[in-house]
């Protein structure tokens, strides 16, 4: 009545995410995303969540629908990726504590490494980091979120990090976000904000803003639209914004067909990147 075992594989061929396609692999990969124990309860207007395992990071909004089946378009948002991004889609191995009262909702994580750097639990260097988030209903398909993290985020063989720094665990790393949900007919509007900032103390801390507003709207039973407008600000390199534009039709409820057409467009791409 109250527990329950979730787990989610992953299977794909390489290069299939965007974020693959400059790395030049090839191959079948297969990522073990959640795999987690699960105990609830339910109240009226109340409930309680605990989750202990391999779970998505609570930073952010957009890996709660973080499935080809609900996420609108191919590609994802700025600063979502597996290796290297603020936030990653792995999974990370910890504990989670959700809950709701009336229109309020909470959550609280404590994981083995930080979103920006997942690490198995297997590999050395694992410091821990805690990840907390609110969110409120204004009413029925409005909502306003917020969440945060912080916790060391380097390890020893990663490439940012550079020699003669000091221990990774003393050098935290940190992330806010603000997230908008809007639904209403046929419309759909999901928008994310979020800072990070990754201390050193050989280089400058490198800072990192991103935001992205989606909007999708419903066409037909079968047919639907959609489009994200997303920004990618860095204190490093000069980021690009992308613009992504897509078509869905379901020919059936098992099954999703999505065409889609993406610009990037910095300072570093000439031209345009499809």
């Amino acid at each position: 009545q109250h527990w329950s075992i979730d787990g989610v594989v992953q299977i794909h061929s390489q290069p299939f995410f965007f974020e693959e396609l400059p790395a030049g692999s090839y191959g079948v990969r297969t990522d073990l995303l959640q795999a987690h124990l699960t105990y609830s309860r339910f109240w009226n207007k109340k409930s309680l969540l605990v989750k202990a395992g391999q779970l998505s990071t609570a930073f952010g909004s957009f890996l709660l629908r973080y499935d080809d089946a609900q996420n609108p378009l191919v590609d994802i948002p700025p600063t979502y990726g597996y290796y290297y991004d603020g936030t990653t889609t792995k999974g990370l191995t910890g504990a989670e504590v959700d809950s709701t009262l009336g229109q309020v909702d909470l959550r609280g994580q404590f994981t083995n490494s930080s979103p920006s750097n997942p690490r198995s639990i297997f590999d050395k260097d694992q410091y821990g980091a805690w990840t907390g988030g609110a969110g409120y209903t204004i009413k029925q398909g409005f909502r306003v979120g917020v969440s945060g993290y912080r916790g060391a985020y380097l390890d020893r063989h990663d490439p940012f990090f550079f020699p003669g720094e000091i221990d990774p665990r003393k050098l935290p790393g940190s992330g806010v976000g603000v997230d908008v949900e809007w639904g209403r007919g046929p419309w759909n509007v999901n928008g994310e904000w979020r800072r990070y900032v990754m201390q050193y103390t050989k280089i400058p801390d490198f800072l990192e803003q991103s935001s992205y507003v989606e909007i999708k709207r419903t066409l037909h039973p079968r047919w639907y639209a959609a489009a994200r407008l997303g920004c990618l600000r860095t204190s490093a390199y000069p980021a690009p914004n992308t613009y992504e534009m897509a078509v869905g039709y379901r020919p059936n409820n098992r099954q999703l067909v999505k065409l889609e057409y993406e610009i990037q467009q910095s300072p570093l791409i000439r031209g345009t990147l499809q």
